[in-house]
């Protein structure tokens, strides 16, 4: 790993520019759109450092409360930014500001951070390969998982770090916390964007975790400022950095209020694939609503890895005939459940469940609850 203090007095941290654009992405409410306005009257950020603070409020067009958050850090603004670096490097941390060489790429992420703190190796995450696309797969889902989802998290992250992608996810309880694991199993690289500052990783309960993802090479990431603590508003906020850092979103398992689904519309806005494990279950209302999206159903982590490298999965039978159309052909009758049609077809369970999860996306079969389908 390298170190963060000669990574950083190689980018001139201390220039009252840089100082101010940390300084001002640490106050709540502004953003990287409202920073960048100060360069429609000033030639440089370094320019803008001159001016007072109701001035800059002025020129950034904040709101009033906003304008009222910009005069509550003590002292001058510069000096502020210059101790949150000096904390940062104190405790192993580093930053990087948008536009740094070798900065993260966050694709076409409409509002993309200003600023972004670090402990530890981005890796591929927001790193663009060969092929032009990102070198991490973001894997997300419920807090509240079952012991299945939770197992097949880990595997997800397994397979994906040992096929050579970095692993980002959430830092969260559940399927987050499941596929850092995975990744850290297969020796690979995992990225945890949180949703509280890097200097006050949450939840606490994860600390052990967070310590191996730093001792393995990897990363904890946030916009927010390094002491801030969580807040729900802030978790949509990290989902959306989730999806950038990516170069597609895999949903392990969701609710219909879950939080992956603010990931997967972010993946969407910018145009990363989403790929879900779906099933009749009722806690994974949310992935059968993505695959009405348009999101694509795999069934296994063999599966997953051939949609990413493009490849046609084996047993994929679209074109009719072969096990969907059997499917179909069994949905003529009464509504039926996934374990009553792979009884009468003799199939694995799992299998069936990949399949009709395609036939619901292409709108010939529909969930009837309680866990059972019907042909449309």
């Amino acid at each position: 790993m390298s170190d963060p203090q000669a990574r950083l007095a190689g980018m001139e941290t201390s220039t009252p520019g840089r100082l101010l654009r940390l300084a001002l992405w640490m106050i709540r409410g502004t953003s990287s759109r409202s920073i960048r306005r100060l360069l429609d009257h000033f030639p440089t950020f370094d320019a803008a450092a001159r001016i007072d603070r109701a001035d800059l409020a002025a020129r950034m067009e904040l709101s009033p409360a906003v304008a009222r958050r910009l005069h509550e850090p003590p002292g001058e603004l510069l000096d502020w930014a210059e101790g949150v670096v000096a904390d940062l490097l104190a405790r192993g941390a580093t930053f990087q500001l948008r536009g740094d060489p070798g900065a993260a790429d966050f694709g076409r992420l409409a509002d993309p951070p200003e600023a972004l703190f670090l402990r530890g190796e981005l890796g591929g995450a927001g790193r663009i390969g060969a092929d032009g696309q990102p070198m991490a797969v973001a894997v997300v889902g419920s807090r509240k998982a079952h012991p299945s989802a939770l197992r097949l998290a880990r595997r997800v992250g397994f397979r994906l770090a040992r096929a050579g992608y970095s692993v980002v996810s959430g830092g969260a309880f559940g399927v987050d916390a499941a596929a850092h694991r995975g990744a850290l199993d297969a020796g690979g690289h995992t990225v945890a964007v949180l949703g509280s500052g890097v200097l006050l990783p949450l939840p606490r309960q994860n600390r052990r975790l967070f310590g191996e993802i730093l001792e393995g090479g990897g990363a904890l990431a946030s916009e927010l400022p390094p002491w801030e603590n969580a807040r729900p508003e802030f978790f949509p906020r990290r989902n959306r950095l989730i999806a950038g850092l990516a170069r597609a979103v895999v949903v392990v398992r969701a609710s219909q209020g879950s939080g992956s689904l603010h990931t997967a519309a972010a993946a969407k806005a910018i145009g990363r694939p989403i790929f879900v494990f779906a099933d009749e279950d009722a806690s994974n209302a949310g992935a059968r609503i993505l695959l009405k999206e348009g999101a694509t159903a795999v069934g296994d982590e063999e599966e997953l890895l051939a949609a990413l490298r493009g490849e046609k999965p084996m047993g994929d039978d679209e074109g009719g005939g072969g096990e969907s159309e059997r499917i179909l052909r069994e949905l003529e009758g009464p509504p039926a459940s996934v374990a009553e049609l792979a009884a009468r077809l003799s199939l694995p369970h799992e299998r069936v469940a990949v399949l009709l999860a395609r036939l619901c996306a292409r709108g010939r079969v529909r969930f009837r609850g309680p866990g059972t389908f019907a042909r449309t």
